[in-house]
């Protein structure tokens, strides 16, 4: 009995803090909430290392339940992995900061993409003792309840939560009026909305919490009615974030949806791949058209479409590229202070080949197309017939064109380990109750 409890408070608190580092800034807001006390308990870099004590327990598990049976480790896992690291190694020696010493840096980018790291350690292993059921509960009730805030936000034009500490915008810009988005409360006063965001640091973050928890509701099996009210209730949070792409992607959501329920496995790799090459080429042709675009988009609507537009013209004439920085990166992520612009980096590819280069990008892209298109081809499986699978893969397909004009990796990569940790526990489970089918033949 303590065994079972014991497992369930451990899967609650790896989920639990998994997606407490996706929103960014929940763990400073529970911080501020509890008047500034036991920063120890509320800081991401403390919440990254327990993680990381966390995957170390679940590895060291894996290897002593085997016992006397061999363990099957897989080396591709391992290679990519020793790889990345010597890549942050790298681009962490070779960019070095006056404001930073080399170890702090390499946290920085270590921190950056851990999920990434995380991922690949479960693969070695083939991790598989978090139960999907358990976690599938968890992912919708921590969307649900991040949702509802943001719900509230928006109706009450209350942001609930700290927009500032300490002089500085905590959040990204949450209050929009007439397509200008600002962190400054005034706004409110000249009659803006603000963006649904939750405990997390934007709207795009709680939106994509609410196209994850739709995804995952739209394939499980439950009352007719109670699943309708809950998709409209999703639907409403994701058009209360007041954030466009996250409409273009709940578009795109949905036609994976119809895809995947009709085994059209190919064409949705068709659009995946569509929408990668556009990720890619987007930012390193815009110089051609720039003007022409700027131009036409004289719109108030589109003002932010403008603004991303020569953030890109910035970051690629303003970083000097070499050999070096070109495979392995500039370290972004560890630099951000030293570029004095309001420019951001809304480019996937973009801002992972500034972080570790074109190298980078090709491995990080790799590991996440490679486990997807795995777990895609096996949701045709019978056993696969699982809601939280099948609604984690569909979800995670949108990547690549969530990317083309935002940065959603540190989002879209803790998701993907969820996939393998749900994947894993699944093939477990048929495998055992197998095993006790042909002990009952016997």
């Amino acid at each position: 009995m303590l065994g079972v409890i014991f497992k369930k408070a451990f899967i609650l608190s790896f989920i639990l803090l998994l997606f407490m580092l996706v929103a960014k800034k929940m763990l400073l807001q529970l911080y501020i909430l509890v008047g500034e006390k036991s920063f120890f308990l509320f800081s991401n870099s403390y919440a990254l290392i327990l993680m990381l004590i966390m995957i170390t327990v679940l590895v060291f598990k894996k290897i002593a339940f085997a016992k006397n049976t061999e363990i099957s480790i897989y080396y591709a896992p391992l290679l990519l992995l020793a790889s990345l690291i010597g890549i942050f190694l790298v681009s962490s020696l070779y960019n070095g900061s006056t404001a930073f010493s080399y170890q702090h840096m390499f946290w920085i980018i270590f921190s950056s993409y851990f999920s990434t790291i995380f991922v690949l350690l479960t693969a070695s292993l083939k991790i598989n003792f978090l139960n999907y059921k358990v976690m599938s509960k968890i992912t919708i009730f921590f969307s649900m309840f991040q949702c509802a805030l943001g719900v509230y936000q928006y109706i009450t034009l209350n942001p609930i939560f700290a927009v500032n500490y300490k002089g500085e915008s905590v959040l990204n810009p949450i209050f929009y009026l007439n397509g200008t988005s600002s962190s400054n409360d005034y706004f409110l006063a000249l009659g803006a909305k603000i963006r649904a965001f939750g405990m997390t640091d934007s709207g795009l973050t709680l939106g994509l919490f609410a196209l994850l928890c739709l995804s995952i509701l739209m394939f499980k099996k439950m009352n007719r009615l109670k699943k309708l009210l809950l998709v409209l209730f999703l639907i409403s949070a994701v058009y209360m974030t007041l954030t466009r792409i996250v409409y273009l992607t709940l578009f795109l959501l949905l036609i994976y949806m119809f895809l995947l329920r009709k085994n059209q496995i190919k064409t949705a790799k068709f659009i995946y791949f569509c929408s990668l090459l556009i990720q890619v080429t987007y930012p390193l042709f815009i110089y051609k058209v720039i003007n022409i675009i700027l131009g036409i988009l004289s719109s108030h609507t589109f003002i932010t479409i403008g603004s991303r537009i020569s953030g890109y013209s910035y970051f690629l004439q303003n970083v000097h590229l070499d050999i070096i920085k070109t495979l392995f990166g500039s370290n972004y992520v560890s630099h951000t202070v030293d570029f004095n612009t309001s420019f951001t980096v809304d480019n996937e590819f973009l801002k992972i080949f500034l972080d570790i280069g074109i190298v980078g990008y090709i491995i990080v892209m790799f590991i996440f197309t490679y486990y997807l298109f795995d777990a895609l081809n096996c949701s045709k499986n019978a056993r696969y017939n699982v809601s939280l699978y099948k609604g984690l893969v569909c979800f995670l397909l949108t990547f690549p064109f969530l990317g083309i004009v935002n940065v959603g990796n540190y989002f879209y990569f803790p998701c993907l380990l969820l996939l393998l940790l749900s994947k894993y526990n699944i093939e477990n489970e048929n495998q055992s109750v197998t095993a006790q089918l042909d002990h009952t033949a016997r």
